[in-house]
């Protein structure tokens, strides 16, 4: 046992404190997160509302998959590509 302030503290005390401490959070976050949903629901309704999905849609959404294009074309050419230019075979 453990000496606070001249009053003994058990692990039973401490594991007790911690329980509450994490309940409590528990508690905070699941009242918290119907109000997250509605929010991010309502967001989503005014970007389509304010046809800020076009921007998304046309401008956005083409340029992210030239990049993971590109990037999967670079991936495979760093695997294979010095091997190709070497002129050594891959078994």
């Amino acid at each position: 046992m453990q000496t606070e302030g001249g009053q003994k503290v058990s692990r039973l005390n401490v594991s007790k404190d911690t329980f509450i401490t994490l309940f409590l959070i528990l508690v905070l976050v699941l009242l918290f997160m119907p109000f997250l949903a509605t929010f991010n629901d309502l967001l989503t309704r005014l970007v389509i509302n304010l046809k800020g999905y076009w921007f998304i849609r046309e401008v956005i959404v083409p340029f992210e998959v030239l990049e993971l294009y590109w990037l999967a074309i670079i991936t495979v050419f760093c695997d294979y590509g010095f091997y190709w230019i070497a002129g050594r075979q891959i078994y």
